[in-house]
């Protein structure tokens, strides 16, 4: 039960990952979902493109909110060895119950748990007579349906109870349920076990510890010790005890088995001990895989009678310092139940000891900034702000403040809300945050503080560990950005556009391993572009247009197999475009456009074949326009206007069957009657050719196209 915990993490990320952006089935969010999604942005209902299940907030279009809700759903790739105790929670009653006949709880599952998480639910963790046990339930259990014969009648089932003790491997200690299974084992330490089928799911459930019947033998040493009556069987006298588990919807009753403890009486210990659990035999288990519930513990009972708590505590992670937590406890005063939170990354790792407190700490909201306060006061379940407590507080993990008005923040605006993990404040008039403002926050992995008036970056942000999302878009930021962003390690989306940001892309972005979305466009940003972005191997989108960059593309961004978006357009650099960037296989947008880019045109732009637009506009590219071209497929817009191209118009474009837009107005070199097969263009809605040396032929088929584009300009061949 205590074996070492071990944490692999191949992408820190988010764990919770909604399943409607689970386009392909995968059971994770991630890059083709990604490219599920690009293929549909843009489409409305009632158009081809447009499929319901990209529209993630179903107002009949895919646009950008339902990007923003795609880009939360991306998942955690974190594997922790089992078994892991995500928590243990630790109650200390009142008074040692002795002489007892039944000792029971009470609790309640609130969500479905999928049948392929290995999850251990105990509630009966107690020492009868000093003997440590633990009753609890299972997804999956095994075992033997022979005591006799333990190796060879071993099978695996689906949900179960199970009822365990240790310092004993005699089997005829152990009472077998009908149709139940038993285990003798010491991979864990010497125990004995009975186990049985019991189909729970989400609902309440009852399990109890009953006396039976008595053994004889020698009486219990005086004063004795675990360790004097451990593997006692057959020498002292023992009392059978019977696990029951009870579905509460139903009234029905399974009987788990019974196993033998020394002595005649039963005591059992003044602390019970809750565990959850994902189990296993040293395998790996994704985080992602913690399933997301509430656990209630209403009720422990001694012969009918409720046991008082004197304390409650937790523990986290007792067996791993660098295991995420993933589990939170708190207690319902109003109600008497204990309330186990499971399946949320609180931001923290590592075993963590602390009480939970059994009177709610009551704290300040009316004194908060009034549409912080109302936000939070439509979340709590109390209508008078005087009567929040730290408890409502902490189980709050979404607070949206759009549009809110909001000029200034307080400094204890956010405080106790330790389970944030999705604060936006986008569309406000803030221009500054006090420096304490996010000190509880250390849960936080979604932060949209874009479309505000804020003029620095906070400090306070770079302590943010967790954070997967940041916006900062369209505020007014001045001076460079900082060299820490780099340092915040799980960033997937990182979005500083639209500002009046300064200086040089710091080289440090280039650590964050895990970024998919790099937007710091529309900015005054200058240099080279940094070689270390070539090390985003995650990055989907890279959006650097309109700034003052200047140097040669590097030639490592041919190295972003997964980006789908390049836009480094209206800045002025220079050299030739990188034929390494024909690589970039998923790539459906290309703008290098408004550059001071010379040279041909590589013919390995030819192999994007996933490439629906290109511009290349306004730059120095001189020589011919590759035949390769004609490979484009899926090219809707194609601008190659004010360069300096040569020769003539390659036939093969003619295969561009899905072309919209096609510029080449302004290439003076460009020479002769345009080719027949452009008259394949059927989709093509503007045709600009004119300050060329260009013409349309004048038989009837090519007039017939050509005046019936709605938008084209350039002249007619002579006759």
């Amino acid at each position: 039960m205590t074996m070492l915990t071990l944490l692999i993490c191949v992408r820190p990320a988010s764990a919770n990952t909604p399943p409607p952006a689970d386009f392909d089935g995968s059971g994770v969010v991630d890059l083709p979902d990604f490219l599920l999604f690009i293929s549909a942005f843009g489409a409305r209902e009632g158009q081809e493109k447009y499929e319901a299940r990209y529209d993630l907030n179903g107002d009949g279009e895919i646009a950008i909110d339902d990007f923003l809700l795609f880009v939360s759903s991306f998942g955690d790739e974190c594997l922790v060895q089992t078994p892991w105790h995500l928590v243990n929670v630790i109650l200390d009653f009142e008074n040692e119950p002795k002489d007892i006949q039944s000792y029971c709880t009470t609790f309640t599952i609130e969500s479905r748990v999928p049948d392929n998480v290995n999850l251990y639910i105990i509630s009966l963790g107690q020492w009868i007579n000093q003997i440590r046990c633990y009753g609890g339930i299972q997804t999956r259990i095994d075992g033997s349906t022979d005591k006799n014969d333990l190796a060879s009648t071993f099978t695996r089932r689906d949900r179960g109870a199970i009822f365990s003790r240790w310092g004993e491997r005699n089997v005829e200690a152990i009472r077998q349920a009908p149709g139940g299974l038993v285990a003798s084992s010491g991979h864990e330490g010497d125990f004995i076990s009975v186990r049985n089928d019991f189909a729970w799911s989400e609902g309440t459930y009852r399990l109890c510890l009953r006396k039976s019947d008595v053994v004889e033998g020698e009486p219990l040493p005086a004063n004795y010790k675990p360790e004097d009556i451990a593997y006692g069987w057959g020498r002292y006298e023992h009392t059978y005890v019977r696990m029951e588990a009870t579905d509460m919807s139903t009234n029905e009753t399974t009987i788990i088995g019974e196993l033998a403890f020394p002595g005649k009486t039963l005591s059992l210990s003044k602390k019970d001990v809750i565990t959850v659990e994902i189990y296993g035999h040293g395998g790996n288990a994704p985080i992602r895989n913690v399933p997301v519930l509430n656990l209630y513990f209403s009720s422990f009972q001694v012969d009918g009678n409720d046991l008082h708590y004197n304390s409650i505590s937790e523990v986290s992670n007792p067996a791993h310092a660098s295991t995420p937590v993933m589990a939170q406890t708190s207690y319902m005063e109003d109600q008497g139940i204990i309330k186990i939170e499971v399946g949320r990354d609180i931001g923290k790792t590592g075993k963590i000891v602390k009480d939970v407190p059994l009177r709610a700490v009551k704290v300040s909201v009316c004194d908060r900034t009034r549409a912080v306060r109302d936000a939070i006061m439509a979340l709590v379940p109390v209508s008078t702000c005087g009567d929040v407590t730290s408890t409502h507080l902490s189980a709050i993990n979404s607070l949206f403040l759009d549009d809110a008005s909001l000029t200034e923040l307080k400094a204890g605006d956010f405080s106790n809300l330790t389970g944030l993990t999705t604060l936006s404040l986008k569309g406000n008039q803030l221009s500054s945050l006090p420096g304490s403002l996010f000190d509880d926050l250390n849960a936080l992995s979604w932060l949209d503080l874009g479309g505000n008036q804020l003029t620095a970056i906070p400090s306070e942000l770079f302590t943010l560990s967790n954070l997967t999302y940041l916006d900062l878009s369209d505020n007014q930021l001045v001076g460079e950005i900082p060299t820490a962003l780099g340092n915040l390690s799980n960033l997937q989306i990182l979005s500083l556009h639209s500002n009046q940001l300064v200086g040089e892309i710091p080289s440090g972005l280039g650590n964050l391993s895990n970024l998919q979305i790099l937007g710091l466009h529309s900015n005054q940003l200058g240099g080279a572009i940094p070689i270390e972005l070539g090390n985003l191997s995650n990055l989907t989108y890279l959006s650097l247009h309109s700034n003052q960059l200047g140097g040669a593309i590097p030639t490592g961004l041919g190295d972003l197999s997964n980006l789908t978006a390049l836009d480094l357009g209206n800045n002025q650099l220079a050299g030739e475009i990188p034929k390494e960037l024909g690589n970039l296989s998923n790539l459906t947008l290309l703008g290098l456009h408004s550059n001071q880019l010379g040279g041909a045109i590589p013919i390995e732009l030819g192999n994007l074949s996933n490439l629906t637009y290109l511009s290349l506009h306004r730059n120095q590219l001189r020589g011919a326009i590759p035949t390769a071209l004609g490979n484009l497929s899926n090219l809707t817009k194609l601008y190659l206007y004010s360069n300096q191209l040569a020769g003539g118009i390659p036939t093969e474009l003619g295969n561009l069957s899905n072309l919209e837009f096609l510029w080449f107005q302004d290439n003076a070199s460009l020479m002769g009657a345009l080719p027949q097969s452009l008259t394949g263009l059927t989709k093509l809605k503007q045709f600009y050719f004119n300050n060329t040396g260009l013409c349309a032929p004048l038989d009837a088929a090519f007039q017939m196209w050509f005046q019936g584009i709605t938008d084209a300009s350039g002249p007619n061949c002579s006759g």
